[in-house]
């Protein structure tokens, strides 16, 4: 098992970028450190989230987590709409993803806190730029749909 400060070390630069530069504040840390949550402003159930996953996979994504999963559906559902807009300004998306009652739509790329520095600065590099891309796309729609 990876060492958790590895983990605090790889979301610190982006954590500090995306506050000092664009005031998006972090939520609280995903499951073992290997994520962190980045606030919508569409409340504390939407948000996006940038994560190291099992599977040496980066994900950032929009994720999706009232307590009805009904909701979360009709949601997906709702932005499934306009997924031809959205990955006209995303690129390719991957949609839906279920966790439990849980939703999310992701972009992912090869990566493991276990990469090199080199390989580690060009994933934060990516995180960031994809947070940012998404919250710009994203946002309109959500603030449409869920006010």
């Amino acid at each position: 098992m990876t060492n958790p400060d590895r983990y605090n070390e790889f979301f610190h630069p982006i954590v500090d970028t995306l506050w000092d530069k664009h005031r998006i504040k972090v939520g609280r840390r995903t499951k073992a450190s290997s994520g962190r949550h980045f606030e919508s402003g569409c409340g504390s159930r939407i948000r996006y989230e940038a994560r190291l996953a099992q599977g040496k996979i980066a994900r950032v994504a929009l994720h999706i987590d009232s307590k009805s999963q009904e909701w979360n559906a009709h949601l997906i559902e709702d932005l499934l709409q306009h997924r031809e807009e959205i990955e006209s300004a995303l690129g390719p998306l991957i949609w839906g993803q279920e966790d439990t009652k849980r939703r999310r739509i992701e972009i992912t790329r090869p990566g493991s806190i276990d990469d090199d520095d080199d390989t580690l600065a060009e994933i934060r590099e990516w995180m960031v730029e994809n947070l940012l891309n998404f919250k710009r796309v994203f946002d309109p729609y959500l603030k449409e749909l869920v006010g």
